[in-house]
Protein backbone atom coordinates (compact mmCIF):
# COMPACT_ATOMS: atom_id res chain seq x y z
CA UNK A 1 0.00 0.00 0.00
CA UNK A 2 3.09 2.18 0.53
CA UNK A 3 4.44 2.19 -2.52
CA UNK A 4 0.84 2.26 -4.12
CA UNK A 5 0.28 5.39 -2.08
CA UNK A 6 3.54 6.72 -3.51
CA UNK A 7 2.71 5.85 -7.11
CA UNK A 8 -0.63 8.25 -6.39
CA UNK A 9 1.10 11.52 -5.21
CA UNK A 10 3.94 11.07 -8.11
CA UNK A 11 0.77 10.58 -10.82
CA UNK A 12 -0.77 13.95 -9.16
CA UNK A 13 2.07 15.70 -8.72
CA UNK A 14 2.73 14.97 -12.77
CA UNK A 15 -0.48 16.06 -13.84
CA UNK A 16 -0.64 19.59 -11.90
CA UNK A 17 2.78 20.19 -13.28
CA UNK A 18 1.69 19.22 -17.00
CA UNK A 19 -1.50 21.40 -16.66
CA UNK A 20 0.43 24.31 -15.97
CA UNK A 21 4.20 23.67 -17.30
CA UNK A 22 4.22 25.14 -21.17
CA UNK A 23 7.29 23.10 -21.15
CA UNK A 24 5.78 19.86 -19.90
CA UNK A 25 5.56 16.93 -22.87
CA UNK A 26 1.81 16.56 -22.66
CA UNK A 27 1.46 20.07 -22.09
CA UNK A 28 -0.15 20.91 -25.49
CA UNK A 29 -2.59 16.68 -25.52
CA UNK A 30 -5.93 18.79 -23.88
CA UNK A 31 -7.25 15.37 -24.95
CA UNK A 32 -4.70 13.19 -23.30
CA UNK A 33 -4.84 15.17 -20.47
CA UNK A 34 -8.42 14.95 -19.98
CA UNK A 35 -8.55 11.72 -19.75
CA UNK A 36 -5.13 11.51 -17.70
CA UNK A 37 -6.85 13.39 -15.08
CA UNK A 38 -10.46 11.83 -14.98
CA UNK A 39 -8.55 8.09 -14.73
CA UNK A 40 -6.36 9.29 -12.13
CA UNK A 41 -9.92 10.70 -9.90
CA UNK A 42 -11.16 7.29 -10.83
CA UNK A 43 -8.27 5.04 -9.69
CA UNK A 44 -7.51 7.17 -6.43
CA UNK A 45 -10.90 6.35 -5.34
CA UNK A 46 -10.97 2.56 -6.27
CA UNK A 47 -7.72 2.52 -4.45
CA UNK A 48 -7.38 4.74 -1.47
CA UNK A 49 -11.54 5.37 -0.53
CA UNK A 50 -13.68 8.59 -1.38
CA UNK A 51 -12.16 10.19 1.70
CA UNK A 52 -8.36 9.74 1.21
CA UNK A 53 -6.49 13.29 0.32
CA UNK A 54 -4.99 11.80 -2.80
CA UNK A 55 -8.35 11.21 -4.39
CA UNK A 56 -9.12 14.73 -2.73
CA UNK A 57 -6.16 16.21 -4.63
CA UNK A 58 -7.13 14.22 -7.82
CA UNK A 59 -10.53 15.73 -7.66
CA UNK A 60 -8.87 19.39 -7.47
CA UNK A 61 -6.34 19.06 -10.32
CA UNK A 62 -9.25 17.92 -12.73
CA UNK A 63 -11.29 21.11 -11.51
CA UNK A 64 -8.49 23.23 -12.51
CA UNK A 65 -7.82 22.09 -15.61
CA UNK A 66 -11.48 22.16 -16.94
CA UNK A 67 -11.00 25.54 -15.55
CA UNK A 68 -7.59 27.23 -16.54
CA UNK A 69 -7.03 25.18 -20.01
CA UNK A 70 -10.92 24.19 -21.06
CA UNK A 71 -13.23 26.91 -19.46
CA UNK A 72 -15.59 24.44 -18.51
CA UNK A 73 -16.80 25.88 -15.39
CA UNK A 74 -19.53 23.18 -15.11
CA UNK A 75 -17.59 20.45 -15.52
CA UNK A 76 -15.18 22.19 -13.06
CA UNK A 77 -17.85 22.56 -10.16
CA UNK A 78 -18.73 19.02 -10.70
CA UNK A 79 -14.89 17.95 -9.52
CA UNK A 80 -15.02 20.52 -6.55
CA UNK A 81 -17.72 19.07 -5.29
CA UNK A 82 -16.82 15.78 -5.08
CA UNK A 83 -13.37 17.64 -3.40
CA UNK A 84 -15.35 19.86 -0.93
CA UNK A 85 -18.02 16.19 0.16
CA UNK A 86 -13.92 14.99 0.74
CA UNK A 87 -13.26 17.65 3.28
CA UNK A 88 -16.96 17.59 5.04
CA UNK A 89 -15.91 13.31 5.53
CA UNK A 90 -12.36 14.23 6.46
CA UNK A 91 -11.27 16.80 8.75
CA UNK A 92 -7.80 16.28 9.38
CA UNK A 93 -7.13 17.20 5.55
CA UNK A 94 -3.65 18.99 5.27
CA UNK A 95 -4.08 23.11 5.12
CA UNK A 96 -2.57 23.20 1.72
CA UNK A 97 -5.43 20.78 0.07
CA UNK A 98 -7.83 23.23 1.90
CA UNK A 99 -6.53 26.24 0.37
CA UNK A 100 -6.07 24.55 -3.38
CA UNK A 101 -9.44 23.33 -3.25
CA UNK A 102 -10.81 27.02 -1.95
CA UNK A 103 -8.55 28.54 -4.23
CA UNK A 104 -9.75 26.78 -7.24
CA UNK A 105 -13.48 27.08 -5.99
CA UNK A 106 -13.37 30.70 -5.80
CA UNK A 107 -11.49 31.24 -9.23
CA UNK A 108 -13.91 29.14 -10.78
CA UNK A 109 -17.39 30.17 -9.06
CA UNK A 110 -16.32 34.04 -9.94
CA UNK A 111 -16.17 33.48 -13.96
CA UNK A 112 -19.45 31.39 -14.01
CA UNK A 113 -21.44 33.29 -11.70
CA UNK A 114 -24.25 36.12 -13.42
CA UNK A 115 -23.15 39.17 -14.40
CA UNK A 116 -24.84 40.70 -11.79
CA UNK A 117 -23.17 39.48 -8.85
CA UNK A 118 -20.46 40.71 -7.30
CA UNK A 119 -19.70 39.25 -4.46
CA UNK A 120 -19.39 35.51 -5.32
CA UNK A 121 -15.52 34.64 -4.10
CA UNK A 122 -16.22 36.46 -0.53
CA UNK A 123 -19.44 34.05 -0.68
CA UNK A 124 -17.37 30.87 -1.74
CA UNK A 125 -14.37 32.04 0.89
CA UNK A 126 -17.25 32.23 3.64
CA UNK A 127 -19.58 29.70 2.70
CA UNK A 128 -17.71 26.81 1.50
CA UNK A 129 -17.02 24.94 4.42
CA UNK A 130 -17.81 25.62 8.08
CA UNK A 131 -14.53 25.91 9.92
CA UNK A 132 -11.67 26.24 7.13
CA UNK A 133 -8.26 25.94 9.01
CA UNK A 134 -10.15 25.26 12.05
CA UNK A 135 -11.32 29.04 11.81
CA UNK A 136 -15.17 29.49 12.33
CA UNK A 137 -16.63 31.52 9.43
CA UNK A 138 -20.16 33.30 8.83
CA UNK A 139 -21.42 32.40 5.35
CA UNK A 140 -21.55 35.37 3.38
CA UNK A 141 -19.58 37.37 5.87
CA UNK A 142 -16.27 39.57 4.19
CA UNK A 143 -14.57 39.47 7.43
CA UNK A 144 -14.77 36.06 7.34
CA UNK A 145 -13.50 35.64 3.47
CA UNK A 146 -10.22 38.10 4.86
CA UNK A 147 -9.62 35.28 7.55
CA UNK A 148 -9.60 32.66 5.18
CA UNK A 149 -8.06 34.10 2.39
CA UNK A 150 -5.33 35.17 5.14
CA UNK A 151 -4.56 31.46 6.15
CA UNK A 152 -4.97 30.35 2.87
CA UNK A 153 -2.29 32.90 1.87
CA UNK A 154 -0.04 32.23 5.08
CA UNK A 155 -0.03 27.99 4.28
CA UNK A 156 1.27 29.24 0.68
CA UNK A 157 4.15 31.00 1.72
CA UNK A 158 4.82 27.82 4.24
CA UNK A 159 4.39 25.28 1.63
CA UNK A 160 6.79 24.73 -1.61
CA UNK A 161 3.76 25.02 -3.95
CA UNK A 162 4.54 27.19 -6.67
CA UNK A 163 0.72 26.51 -8.30
CA UNK A 164 -0.80 27.23 -4.96
CA UNK A 165 1.14 30.24 -5.16
CA UNK A 166 0.11 30.85 -8.47
CA UNK A 167 -3.76 30.41 -7.66
CA UNK A 168 -3.14 32.79 -4.57
CA UNK A 169 -2.04 35.45 -7.17
CA UNK A 170 -4.82 35.00 -9.51
CA UNK A 171 -7.36 34.74 -6.90
CA UNK A 172 -5.68 37.53 -4.68
CA UNK A 173 -6.49 40.34 -7.00
CA UNK A 174 -9.55 39.50 -7.91
CA UNK A 175 -10.88 39.05 -4.49
CA UNK A 176 -9.20 42.61 -3.22
CA UNK A 177 -11.11 44.20 -6.55
CA UNK A 178 -14.17 42.33 -4.92
CA UNK A 179 -13.57 43.86 -1.23
CA UNK A 180 -13.36 47.47 -3.49
CA UNK A 181 -16.22 47.17 -5.10
CA UNK A 182 -18.13 46.65 -1.92
CA UNK A 183 -16.99 49.57 -0.03
CA UNK A 184 -13.85 47.96 1.83
CA UNK A 185 -11.18 49.60 0.60
CA UNK A 186 -8.25 50.14 3.12
CA UNK A 187 -9.44 45.90 3.91
CA UNK A 188 -8.39 45.56 -0.09
CA UNK A 189 -5.29 47.77 0.03
CA UNK A 190 -3.89 45.81 3.09
CA UNK A 191 -4.68 42.24 1.63
CA UNK A 192 -3.21 42.98 -1.72
CA UNK A 193 -0.15 43.83 0.13
CA UNK A 194 0.22 42.41 2.92
CA UNK A 195 -0.76 38.99 1.68
CA UNK A 196 -0.68 38.69 -2.07
CA UNK A 197 2.19 41.05 -2.79
CA UNK A 198 4.07 38.86 0.02
CA UNK A 199 3.56 35.46 -1.39
CA UNK A 200 4.66 36.22 -4.83
CA UNK A 201 7.57 38.35 -3.77
CA UNK A 202 8.80 35.13 -1.61
CA UNK A 203 7.75 32.79 -4.39
CA UNK A 204 9.03 34.20 -7.31
CA UNK A 205 11.31 37.54 -6.23
CA UNK A 206 10.61 40.88 -5.34
CA UNK A 207 11.86 41.94 -9.50
CA UNK A 208 9.22 39.64 -10.98
CA UNK A 209 6.71 40.35 -13.40
CA UNK A 210 4.63 38.55 -11.08
CA UNK A 211 5.52 41.05 -7.82
CA UNK A 212 5.77 43.81 -10.06
CA UNK A 213 2.33 43.15 -11.42
CA UNK A 214 0.48 42.88 -7.93
CA UNK A 215 2.34 45.62 -6.54
CA UNK A 216 1.77 48.17 -9.28
CA UNK A 217 -1.94 47.27 -8.46
CA UNK A 218 -1.44 47.94 -4.92
CA UNK A 219 -0.07 51.52 -5.89
CA UNK A 220 -3.25 52.02 -8.27
CA UNK A 221 -5.66 51.23 -5.47
CA UNK A 222 -3.67 53.93 -2.78
CA UNK A 223 -3.93 56.58 -4.86
CA UNK A 224 -7.63 55.84 -5.91
CA UNK A 225 -8.11 55.76 -1.94
CA UNK A 226 -5.95 58.98 -1.16
CA UNK A 227 -8.65 60.93 -3.36
CA UNK A 228 -9.22 61.83 -6.66
CA UNK A 229 -7.71 64.79 -6.69
CA UNK A 230 -4.34 63.82 -6.03
CA UNK A 231 -4.05 61.60 -9.05
CA UNK A 232 -2.50 63.09 -11.92
CA UNK A 233 -5.34 64.08 -14.86
CA UNK A 234 -2.63 62.31 -17.47
CA UNK A 235 -2.01 58.98 -15.43
CA UNK A 236 -6.07 58.32 -15.06
CA UNK A 237 -6.40 58.80 -18.58
CA UNK A 238 -3.67 56.94 -19.63
CA UNK A 239 -5.42 54.55 -17.49
CA UNK A 240 -8.53 54.75 -18.76
CA UNK A 241 -7.55 54.08 -22.16
CA UNK A 242 -5.71 51.22 -21.25
CA UNK A 243 -8.93 49.69 -19.94
CA UNK A 244 -11.13 50.46 -22.76
CA UNK A 245 -8.43 48.71 -24.99
CA UNK A 246 -8.05 45.56 -22.66
CA UNK A 247 -11.96 45.72 -21.63
CA UNK A 248 -13.74 46.71 -24.49
CA UNK A 249 -12.38 45.31 -27.02
CA UNK A 250 -14.55 43.33 -28.96
CA UNK A 251 -11.79 40.73 -30.80
CA UNK A 252 -11.13 39.55 -26.83
CA UNK A 253 -11.36 35.49 -26.20
CA UNK A 254 -14.59 34.84 -24.07
CA UNK A 255 -12.38 33.32 -21.70
CA UNK A 256 -11.21 37.05 -21.00
CA UNK A 257 -14.85 38.59 -20.89
CA UNK A 258 -14.99 41.48 -18.18
CA UNK A 259 -16.22 40.70 -14.84
CA UNK A 260 -18.74 42.49 -12.79
CA UNK A 261 -16.16 43.67 -10.33
CA UNK A 262 -13.99 45.07 -13.26
CA UNK A 263 -16.78 46.60 -15.02
CA UNK A 264 -17.67 48.39 -11.54
CA UNK A 265 -13.70 49.37 -11.26
CA UNK A 266 -13.95 50.70 -14.53
CA UNK A 267 -17.51 52.77 -14.70
CA UNK A 268 -15.87 54.63 -11.42
CA UNK A 269 -12.51 55.32 -13.10
CA UNK A 270 -14.12 56.83 -16.49
CA UNK A 271 -16.28 59.20 -14.28
CA UNK A 272 -13.62 60.31 -12.30
CA UNK A 273 -12.12 61.30 -15.43
CA UNK A 274 -15.12 62.73 -17.04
Amino acid sequence: MEQLRKYGLQENRHLIATIFNPKSAGYRDLQYLERALEDACTQAQRAFGPNDEIYLDARINAALFYWYRLQKYALAGDHLQFAVAVVENNPGVAPELLAKLLSASALNESRRRPADDTNSITGILSGTLAEPFGHRVEKGDFRSAIKVFELMAETARRTDRPVLSYLIAELGPSFCYELWTLGHRSEAIQILRNEVLADAAQTWGEESLQAKRIASEVRWLEELKSGESQVSFGSVEQARREMQDVFLTATLPAQFAITPVESALFEQVYNSVN
